[in-house]
């Protein structure tokens, strides 16, 4: 198997390169441009974009995040033939696009996973973990599964300003709102509790 590390970065069709601001600078070809299809790790640090539109990942592929990953593919992701992508607490998988995932391929989510158009999981895929998701549409066939939490709100912004009198005004939007029945809204008296 061969190793390949992301960091803050993107990768088009043919190449896979990190902006100058972001640390080490590199460039490099992965081995197949979109179609990922061979038994290679690649392991993703902080914020990379996938430009490929459709991005394939095959064959035993393996997609891991790292500490403050962030995953973006602008366009639809396919996964197949028993490939793995993990998204551990705290890191998120955000999908402009559809995702078609089958032929027993898994997405472990202990963080966020975003997709914007149609998950369409079969043939005993699945999109699993102890982390919450949100998906444009769900169609789920031949033993898939989509076994984490849905989000009941998709949140578009948020914001609290401090005003002169020692309060505090609050203020989001959301998108959509599915089985919510209302907001709390908590304060710390201690900064600590």
């Amino acid at each position: 198997q061969t190793y390949y590390s992301m960091s803050n970065g993107s990768w088009s069709s043919n190449i896979w390169s990190t902006t100058a601001h972001a640390g080490p600078n590199c460039s490099c070809q992965p081995p197949t441009g979109c179609n990922f299809t061979t038994s290679h790790i690649v392991n993703i640090y902080n914020l990379v974009t996938i430009t490929c539109n459709p991005f394939t990942l095959s064959n035993g592929g393996m997609i891991t995040l790292q500490t403050d990953g962030k995953l973006t593919i602008t366009g639809s992701l396919s996964i197949t033939g028993g490939s793995t992508i993990t998204v551990p607490a705290g890191d998120s998988l955000i999908i402009n696009g559809s995702l078609t995932i089958s032929n027993g391929s898994t997405i472990h989510v202990s963080g966020f996973i975003k997709i914007t158009g149609n998950a369409n999981i079969s043939g005993g895929s699945q999109v699993s973990g102890s982390g919450v998701g949100h998906y444009g549409s769900l169609t789920v066939s031949n033993g898939g599964c989509w076994c984490i939490n849905t989000l009941p709100v998709e949140l578009l912004s948020f914001s609290a300003d401090k005003k002169d009198n020692n309060s505090v005004n609050v203020n989001w939007t959301t998108a959509t709102e599915i089985n919510n029945a209302y907001f709390l809204v908590e304060k710390t008296i201690n900064e600590i509790n």
